[in-house]
């Protein structure tokens, strides 16, 4: 017994250590801050691609469009600047370092100064290929912006003898165009009809000739596609600026009487230029000596990778999860693991869902990640972390104990809205061996469970980022844009994992670690200060 206490202990302190790391903790507190960009650019996607074309077509529809696209370019397409932003801020805090406005500032500068500025573009009548990467031009509304060049590829339906291609070719009566913006950098191609301005460029196009364009940006490298270069840099950036800010020799003292703002500014200043110029060094030797980026590197070495092992391998992902799971039933949150380790892949996955969803590509694998952050949020955690409003409609259900009845009671509502402290703590699952086990067994039911019906094409996958409170059934319809298969594939996930509840329930009333038919609330029960203490912690944590 002394031994697997022993071992439980290590376990424990390993676990808390992870979920207390400073880099680790500022990691999942700026995903947390800024998470409200995803879910406003999710909402924008829902209103341009499924209400708004329900309800006017045309010009009309076009016109409205406007307002979504606006949105997702204030939000999720500029996530990566934000995140790099928000993470040198969090690293301040915890760090205690006092100037955390100065942190901000070096760490979305460095972050910018990495990113490649040369963009190459090549393209046919068909396809156009944009720095390695393919776009089909027959696909509706798939855009790429920067800050100095825009290239649009629309479906313009246009009669077939009507249309007039360079070759002489529509394919289906589909017009392919590609617009850049006419700007110091960019001219205007039009595949119907090549500007003289721009003749050489569009033939350069049309043939499939690379094209290069310099001082050039994607809003791909500032949005989903580059959040792990955010982090990369976020972090690394921040950790060299308080180093340099810690050495005295560095420091400009402008003597008494000056204001603080400006004497703070001053006090950093020559850490704040050398940590920038440090990064654009670094990126130039890479450009110049190598032919290769940060962007690129850290796609190759972390990127790729973790989206392996995690946002393409269930096996992988769920071992992460049930871990994560597993220390909640030992008292400490689950967003201790999950948080740190897969919200971070999983929300760049589902953004990826978004941005291909708001483009109007086909629901493939190879288009869509059928795992991301909404498997968790949606379905791996219905009423909570470990499907617990399964535990409730059992205990409804099924139970006879008086006491489990009115906990549950007590619980319903806020198990609704995804919060269950109250369940866990005061139930109670933790230490309690039967729930425990059923507790993750359920979480892992609803988080696999609902990737293979995704893969069988019983649903859409998640597309939308929504908000963690979201009631069940409501969120499985608004995560999947509008499908209505969604919320009767939950019902059918929420069946099983109350039926696997009632299974363990029961042998806890047995056994004697649950309820008994003869248990009376007493203040024994909900009046415990540990308990009710270890509530409101979860509950702080999982707001947070």
């Amino acid at each position: 017994m002394i031994a697997r206490d022993t071992l439980m202990d290590k376990f424990t302190r390993v676990s808390v250590a992870i979920g207390n790391q400073v880099h680790l903790r500022s990691l999942r507190d700026a995903f947390s801050t800024i998470i409200t960009l995803f879910i406003l650019g999710g909402v924008a996607v829902l209103f341009d691609n499924v209400i708004f074309p329900t309800i006017m077509q045309g010009d009309m529809l076009v016109a409205w469009q406007t307002w979504g696209n606006a949105v997702l370019q204030g939000t999720q397409n500029f996530a990566s600047v934000m995140l790099a932003a928000m993470l040198g801020f969090c690293l301040a805090r915890n760090l205690h370092f006092q100037n955390a406005i100065g942190a901000i500032l070096v760490s979305t500068a460095c972050f910018i100064v990495v990113i490649p500025q040369t963009i190459s573009v090549s393209g046919s009548l068909t396809s156009l290929t944009l720095d390695d990467k393919t776009f089909d031009l027959h696909r509706p509304q798939s855009t790429v912006d920067g800050n100095y060049l825009l290239l649009r590829m629309e479906q313009e339906a246009e009669e077939a003898e009507d249309a007039e291609v360079n070759d002489g070719n529509v394919e289906s009566g589909i017009a392919p165009v590609i617009t850049r913006l006419e700007t110091d950098h960019a001219t205007t191609i039009d595949f119907n009809e090549a500007a003289e301005e721009s003749e050489e460029a569009a033939e350069a196009a049309i043939s499939g000739q690379a094209t290069v364009f310099t001082q050039a940006f994607t809003v791909d490298q500032f949005g989903s596609g580059g959040l792990f270069v955010a982090i990369v840099m976020g972090i690394a950036s921040s950790t060299v600026f308080f180093k340099l800010s810690s050495i005295k020799r560095l420091r400009l003292y402008l003597g008494e009487g000056v204001p603080p703002a400006v004497a703070s500014t001053f006090n950093v200043l020559i850490p704040s230029c050398l940590t920038i110029m440090l990064f654009a060094g670094i990126a130039a030797i890479l450009a110049g000596a190598f032919n290769t980026s940060v962007p690129e590197i850290v796609d190759i070495v972390i990127q790729r990778p973790l989206s392996i092992f995690v946002g393409e391998n269930i096996w992988g992902a769920s071992l992460i999860f049930s871990i994560g799971m597993f220390l909640f039933t030992l008292g400490i949150h689950q967003t201790t693991v999950n948080g740190v380790l897969l919200t971070p892949i999983m929300q760049v996955l589902l953004n990826e869902n978004t941005e291909a969803f708001a483009q109007g590509l086909p629901i493939t694998m190879e288009n869509y990640n059928y795992l991301n952050y909404d498997t968790q949020a949606v379905f791996g955690t219905m009423g909570g972390s470990g499907c617990t409003l399964g535990l409730i409609i059992a205990t409804f259900l099924f139970s006879r104990s008086q006491s489990a009845r009115a906990v549950c009671g007590l619980g319903l509502v806020p198990g609704i809205f995804e919060i269950n402290e109250p369940i866990i703590y005061g139930y109670p699952i933790v230490y309690n061996l039967p729930l425990m086990v059923a507790f993750v067994l359920c979480a892992l039911i609803g988080y696999a469970g609902s990737y293979f019906m995704t893969v069988l094409g019983l649903m859409r996958p998640c597309v939308i980022t929504i908000a963690w409170t979201t009631p069940p059934f409501i969120n499985a319809f608004l995560a999947t844009a509008g499908d209505f298969r969604a919320p009767v594939c939950q019902l059918a996930l929420m069946i099983i994992i109350t039926v696997v509840y009632t299974a363990f329930m029961k042998i806890a009333e047995i056994t004697g670690s649950g309820f008994s038919d003869t248990d009376v609330l007493g203040d024994d029960f909900l009046g415990s200060e540990a308990a009710m203490e270890a509530a409101e912690q979860g509950s702080a944590e999982q707001a947070a």
